[in-house]
């Protein structure tokens, strides 16, 4: 952008000096010399105003594309926590439905207790009121009262205990019935919360407008547009390569600290001398490789997974690969068009090695699949993984958005092999 301002810079001040050149021969050819010289000073000052103008242009550009990043991160920030709201949300409503289960359940073991002790209370009503016991305890028949005093202490034993669960029921009943309330009050609380996240996720966007409507009126020209997008490009691809260095030294860092956790975990075991000592110790060491495992993934490149992988979005094709950019420019990835908020999903496993804005790209998330081979997927309204994260093949990583200053929603895809672009589409299953 700057070098495009000074060119115009110096067009315009060699317009000036033209312009100059020719009102100097009339100025030597007339009498007027101090008129002429005033003349000469009025242009040197336009020259001046010229160039303090193209400054402050070139000034007000680059606050309007940083005003941009911050209004695009605080879009991501605001559609992450949305995004974790409807996963409470979520997790709430199921707690909610499988309470209001439990508690049918529950309600209709109270009936069946309390059927059963009303079947325990008329069977002991009954007894009391048998006449042969009055006959039994006149002492006609000793075996049938034994008889009978243990059906009566069966009876009221199990009256008892049906009286307990009854007791028991209803507690947890009532238990069940607070937890549910309360879940329910939280569940309200949670959509006002949401709902306000989105009153403010339409109020940010709202500003990214206005910021991106003020930065189309900088860019005049398509010539400023290209040098713009040679810019982007050159950023990214910087960007990108820091990002590898920085996760070579992580992984070399991740090795040592694995190593020596590992050779401390031998010596512990090397060194207990008890049984039970010896058990805890390979149990930490076991604890310990299986965390490393499950941090690892494979990164053996895409080359054996050609027509194979997942796409990492679904929807209509907007520009593909190859296709025009700008004049001497092309697309150099695809462009999937989906509403904002659709799932990205990482086309193989790999390790996050970029997670950030960027600028023309927007949020912008890089994965290294080994064996130099990488993808790329920009345009993201929020990311949903960090720099050192591990993914699996088809695992949620970003959502889609319209970052980068984008016109409309959709996410922008790119395979590179060795720092190289190619076509991604005969990469993915068809």
């Amino acid at each position: 952008m700057r070098d495009i301002i000074n060119r115009h810079l110096n067009l315009k001040i060699r317009a000036s000096a033209l312009c100059t050149g020719a009102f100097l021969c009339v100025v030597f050819a007339a009498p007027c010399a101090a008129s002429s010289q005033k003349q000469l000073d009025g242009v040197k000052q336009e020259i001046s105003r010229q160039k303090n103008q193209l400054d402050s242009n070139q000034q007000n550009y680059v606050a309007l594309q940083k005003q941009l990043k911050q209004r695009e991160l605080d879009i991501a920030q605001t559609a992450n926590k949305i995004h974790q709201t409807n996963d409470q949300l979520a997790a709430l409503t199921q707690s909610i439905n499988k309470l209001e289960d439990q508690l049918q359940q529950l309600q209709q073991q109270q009936q069946q207790q309390l059927s059963v002790l009303k079947t325990l209370i008329n069977a002991q009503y009954r007894q009391g009121n048998n006449s042969d016991i009055a006959n039994l305890l006149s002492g006609e028949n000793s075996a049938k009262l034994d008889r009978m005093t243990t059906y009566a202490e069966y009876v009221s034993k199990a009256r008892a205990n049906a009286i307990d669960m009854l007791d028991a029921t209803k507690t947890e009943l009532q238990l069940k019935i607070h937890t549910l309330d309360e879940q329910k009050t939280q569940k309200q609380q949670v959509l006002t919360e949401l709902n306000q996240q989105k009153q403010q996720l339409d109020d940010q966007q709202q500003s990214r407008q206005l910021t991106l409507n003020k930065i189309k009126a900088q860019i005049h020209t398509s010539t400023e547009a290209l040098a713009d997008l040679r810019a982007d490009e050159k950023n990214m691809l910087e960007a990108i390569a820091k990002a590898k260095a920085e996760a070579i030294a992580r992984a070399k860092a991740e090795a040592a600290a694995r190593a020596k956790a590992e050779a401390e975990a031998q010596a512990r075991i090397a060194a207990a001398k008890e049984a039970k000592a010896k058990a805890i110790a390979e149990a930490q060491a076991k604890q310990l490789n299986a965390r490393y495992a499950k941090m690892q993934v494979p990164m053996d490149g895409l080359s054996s997974h050609k027509g194979k992988l997942i796409w990492p979005l679904r929807g209509p094709i907007i520009h593909n690969y190859g296709a025009p950019l700008q004049r001497e420019l092309h697309w150099k990835g695809m462009v999937i068009s989906q509403p904002i908020g659709s799932q990205v999903k990482a086309i193989y496993s790999g390790k996050v090695v970029f997670a950030d804005w960027l600028r023309g790209y927007g949020l912008m998330i890089a994965i290294d699949h080994g064996k130099g081979d990488m993808s790329f997927y920009g345009y993201n309204q929020t990311l949903l993984k960090k720099i050192g994260d591990s993914v699996q093949a088809g695992e949620p990583i970003a959502l889609v958005g319209d970052s980068g200053g984008q016109e409309q929603p959709g996410l922008y895809f790119q395979i590179r092999r060795k720092g190289t672009p190619v076509d991604p589409r005969p990469w993915l299953r068809r």
